[in-house]
This record gives structure tokens, C-alpha cells and sequence, in this order.
């Protein structure tokens, strides 16, 4: 800063001023570049806000679309089986759900085994799988059941079975939603020598409902068998 009190001549009052000049503008320049910093972070936190904000609608969307359709999608299940004349068996498929399967599968074995053993979840490769169109909302409908290996049930029916064996009927219903979507719900049902005209279920938790993620292998086999059909 000049003091005023200090007599200068005119080259050197002129080379102080011109400092002071440039002191004032370094001091506004670095108030500029805090300015502009300041604003700049203002600016990401609002795009930082901004995205997060979207990113917690989409989630909030997504979540109300599941929430919809796990209340509107169908809920197809295996109700009952009993013995049928053209078909081993025949089952009764039961949809509680608010809107129709547009189409479903099922399939089943039937072996004899000890009474009290745990048997293993059928597999769709081991069943023979028949397709039949839409099943409508809280609608029961009964359909022919049919396995490829009847060898058990046919020594059932001629009482070739002991005392401590049943036989077992396990297997899937495959179904598709009106969202596009498909579900399985796995199903068991034994008869005993005692009771061999009545099928009842085991105590286990099988799968109902289950939401499926097809393999392309799967997608083209149930594809392969909806062509066939229609």
C-alpha cells in the first residue's frame, strides 16, 4: 500500500499504483475462481441430487409394478389327483390367482418306495410334460396325467406292493402369467394298499408358485411342445 505522507516522484507513484492495480485484480481473481468453484460443486450436488432422485423412482416404479403383479398374476397349483381310464391319472389344477394362466404344463412319475423315505424333487428331464391352454381366474379344471414309465403303477394295481410301500406320484405344473412370466409348482400325492383307490399328500414343503428362470435348452423344449400341441 502507498503511503500518502511519503513524497514520491511521478515514476515511482506510477509503478506503485500499478501494483496496487494489480494486487486488486490477483485478489478478485482468486474471489472468481472461489466463486466459480463453489458454484461448480452447487452444480454436481444438484446433478448428484438429480440422479439419485431418478434412480429412486425408477426403484419406486419398479417395486409398485412387482407389488401389482404378485397381486394380479395367477397362482396355479396341483389340488388333487385320482386314477383315470384313458391316462393313469387324472388332476385336478386349481388357479386362486386374480387373472388366467395362458397356458400350462404338467408332468409326473409314479414309483413304488418305502413308506417314511424322502423322495427328491422330480425333474423336468424326467417327466413327460403335456401342454394345455389357459386356465382361468379362480377356475379349477381337470386334466389327464400321464407318465412314461408305468411299470410301478401297474404293480400297484395288481396289489404287488408290501405293507410298509406306497406308491408316489411326484411333478411339476408349469405355467405362464398374462405379465409373461413363468411359475412351476411342484406337487406329490401317495396311495397305500389299505386306501389304493385314495391319493393323499405327504407331509413336505414343495415349491408353489415359484417364479422360473428357463434355460434357452428349456425355452426351446416347452416351445417344441406348444408347437406340437396347437
Amino acid at each position: 500500500m502507498i503511503d500518502p505522507y511519503v513524497a514520491l516522484d511521478r515514476e515511482t507513484a506510477l509503478a506503485y499504483l500499478d501494483l496496487a492495480a494489480q494486487q486488486t485484480m490477483a485478489k478478485w481473481a482468486m474471489w472468481t475462481v472461489i466463486v466459480s468453484g463453489a458454484s461448480a460443486l452447487v452444480s454436481a450436488g444438484a446433478l448428484l441430487g438429480l440422479f439419485l432422485s431418478l434412480r429412486q423412482t425408477r426403484r419406486a416404479m419398479l417395486e409398485a409394478r412387482f407389488a401389482n403383479e404378485i397381486q394380479s398374476q395367477a397362482y396355479a397349483f396341483v389340488e388333487a389327483i385320482e386314477h383315470g381310464t384313458t391316462t393313469p391319472f387324472t388332476a385336478r389344477v386349481t388357479n386362486t390367482g386374480a387373472t388366467p394362466a395362458t397356458h400350462f404344463l404338467i408332468g409326473a412319475k409314479a414309483e413304488i418306495i418305502k413308506r417314511g423315505s424322502k423322495p427328491a424333487s422330480v425333474k423336468v428331464d424326467e417327466i413327460k410334460l403335456n401342454i394345455w391352454t389357459r386356465l382361468g381366474a379362480q377356475e379349477k379344471t381337470t386334466v389327464g396325467l400321464d407318465v412314461e414309465d408305468r411299470t410301478d403303477i401297474e404293480a400297484f394295481n395288481r396289489n404287488h406292493v408290501g405293507d410298509d410301500e406306497i406308491l408316489l406320484v411326484s411333478g411339476r405344473l408349469i405355467y405362464t402369467t398374462v405379465h409373461n412370466h413363468d411359475h412351476q409348482s411342484h406337487f406329490m400325492f401317495y396311495a397305500d394298499r389299505q386306501n389304493s383307490s385314495v391319493f393323499r399328500r405327504p407331509n413336505s414343503n414343495l415349491p408353489t408358485f415359484e417364479r422360473m428362470k428357463l434355460s434357452k435348452a428349456d425355452k426351446q423344449k416347452f416351445r417344441t411342445i406348444w408347437d406340437d400341441a396347437v
